[in-house]
């Protein structure tokens, strides 16, 4: 089992937490792709085939529907954002930060996740943050934390994850709902991301594109 079919198996057993859409079919990616003029990496295409678009832990992750892929990056050119060419976003944090794929270090199975916030469109930064390896471990990473942080959170989702002792001991076991609070110095995101995505390059600075691309060794 890949990490998207174990935090689609996590996803499933915590429904009640999130919001999905009927799955693309296989001419939908084709044609998004002929559209974008490049393909969807493997584990993108996964995504999209489960559901067209998700909203995980009530809009705190949310990945758009596909075709509106086509548009989300050039919208927020319009609207004085500061994307550059090689980002398309893809979906959102739910406070107003976006991600997406970073095309110069996809390959055929996977792609770099890169953020960008209006935080650094209002000080003029072009700012871009990479926060995922890949989709797989940028989403494992991000359920694993909110689950591990809500004392209500069915076992068996937890259970798909294989999330090792060592991090779940980071988390108090009366914390409820109050982790993203609890969590000031970082130190429990810390374990989370390391053990989700130890080949992301994490950094306390934005970048702009040409730092990511050496970040990623891609440029």
């Amino acid at each position: 089992m890949n990490s998207l079919e174990r935090l689609i198996a996590s996803w499933r057993a915590s429904v009640d937490l999130h919001e999905f859409r009927q799955g693309a079919t296989e001419q939908d990616i084709e044609d998004f792709e002929i559209l974008a003029g490049w393909k969807l990496p493997a584990e993108w295409r996964e995504l999209y085939l489960f559901s067209d678009g998700v909203c995980l832990f009530k809009q705190n992750v949310n990945v758009y529907p596909l075709r509106r892929l086509l548009d989300e990056s050039e919208s927020c050119r319009d609207s004085d954002w500061p994307v550059p060419e090689e980002l398309w976003l893809a979906g959102d944090n739910g406070e107003g930060d976006k991600f997406g794929l970073w095309l110069p270090g996809a390959t055929a199975d996977t792609s770099p996740v890169v953020r960008i916030g209006p935080n650094f469109v209002d000080y003029g930064l072009e700012g871009l943050m990479i926060e995922g390896s890949s989709l797989g471990a940028f989403l494992l990473g991000r359920t694993a934390f909110k689950l591990l942080g809500n004392a209500d959170a069915p076992r068996a989702a937890l259970a798909a994850l294989d999330i090792p002792p060592k991090v779940r001991a980071k988390f108090p076991d009366d914390l409820g709902s109050w982790v993203d609070w609890w969590d000031a110095d970082g130190q429990a995101w810390d374990a989370v991301s390391e053990w989700a995505d130890p080949k992301c390059p994490w950094a306390d600075e934005p970048y702009d594109a040409r730092a990511v691309n050496e970040a990623l060794d891609t440029g």
